[in-house]
């Protein structure tokens, strides 16, 4: 295998920098299109993570199959380049992903999955990895025990050892019809799984994924003092051994640093402009870290079109309003300080380098 599959560039924030159109317009206050849309199929789970973001708010909706190719087909329209089928509730529940996977596929989008990897079976594993660009299944564990305890599912075949089993069918199907979907594994590092990290990255690369991500809970764990920390350092240290050409182990080490930090050093939440999320609610929210929270609520794809959604005077009102110390931990936190830097009119010396 070449290294298609372990470039860690696909985790950078250098990434926006590949859409300077898009970049542009927000620098100079014009109507930016989003480069990724994000698809919640479903407000259901068969998981009751006890870190879960949305716990108490997913009241079990589908989104229909007609609201799914209509953000699809509009979203292609507007110049949207990619959609991301992830919760919400798990997408495996909604009996329409597949349908809305191909479709966005043929509509030219880049589409990827992320999911519990316990509903799956050979045809549906089949047909993802002809159709996407990343699958990235989230386990959190490395045991048995840990798993129940942290994922808590409700079904007994949606248990370790079946999502173990559903890793490593995608990668020895994605080996026999030849795909190039990259298949990654993510963890959610806290108090209660630390100790696992090393086993994780070991068990991973038997499972034959070609990445393990280890990133923080953020929202329901203390800050990480200096104990926790240096075991992380410890446990890091460990799973890096499993390393190959093919197979890596990537700590998002920002995003652990992030959560002590006081401050966030941007003051403007330009990033909004640059996704939009579908809920399976049918209402479109400014972003993913306030997804189904009405004051967030920008439109209703129901009874509008996503064009006047995202380009309407509430979107960007509301991201005028947002202070960026009020949120939690964010993926768009280095985004944020890129744009946040290139909307600055009085930076100096920029012809320093």
């Amino acid at each position: 295998m070449d290294d298609t599959f372990t470039n860690l560039y696909q985790f950078s924030p250098l990434k926006i920098l590949n859409h300077p159109d898009r970049i542009g317009d927000i620098v100079n206050k014009k109507d930016a299109r989003p480069v990724t849309l994000e698809i919640d199929l479903s407000n259901a789970c068969n998981m009751d993570c006890i870190w879960c973001t949305y716990k108490g708010k997913l009241k079990g909706e589908i989104l229909i199959r007609s609201l799914v190719k209509k953000a699809i087909i509009e979203g292609r329209k507007l110049g949207i380049k990619s959609v991301v089928f992830n919760g919400g509730g798990e997408p495996l529940t909604s009996p329409h992903l597949l349908y809305a996977v191909k479709l966005a596929s043929i509509e030219g989008l880049k589409t990827a999955l992320i999911t519990n990897g316990s509903l799956l079976d050979k045809n549906k594993i089949k047909d993802l990895l002809l159709y996407t660009e990343f699958i990235r299944i989230s386990l959190d564990a490395a045991s048995e025990k840990t798993f129940d305890l942290i994922r808590r599912p409700r079904g007994g075949r949606d248990g370790f050892q079946c999502v173990l089993e559903n890793i490593k069918k995608f990668t020895e199907i994605r080996r026999k019809i030849n795909s190039k979907t990259e298949i990654g594994i993510g963890y959610l590092v806290s108090h209660l799984n630390i100790q696992e990290i090393e086993k994780a990255a070991s068990l991973a690369r038997s499972l034959g994924a070609d990445y393990i991500q280890f990133r923080p809970v953020c929202d329901h764990e203390p800050d990480f003092d200096d104990t926790f920390l240096k075991k992380l350092s410890h446990y890091m240290e460990g799973a890096k051994k499993y390393e190959t050409k093919k197979f890596k182990v990537i700590f998002l080490l920002h995003r652990f640093l992030q959560k002590n930090e006081a401050e966030k050093n941007y003051s403007k939440c330009l990033a909004n402009y640059l996704t939009a999320v579908l809920c399976a609610d049918g209402k479109v929210y400014l972003c993913c870290q306030h997804k189904l929270n009405s004051k967030f609520e920008i439109g209703d794809l129901r009874i509008e079109h996503l064009k006047s959604i995202l380009f309407g005077r509430e979107r960007k009102d509301l991201i005028g309003k947002i202070d960026p110390e009020n949120c939690p931990i964010c993926r768009y936190d280095k985004y944020n300080e890129i744009l946040n830097y290139l909307n600055d009119k009085k930076r100096r010396h920029t012809d320093f380098l």
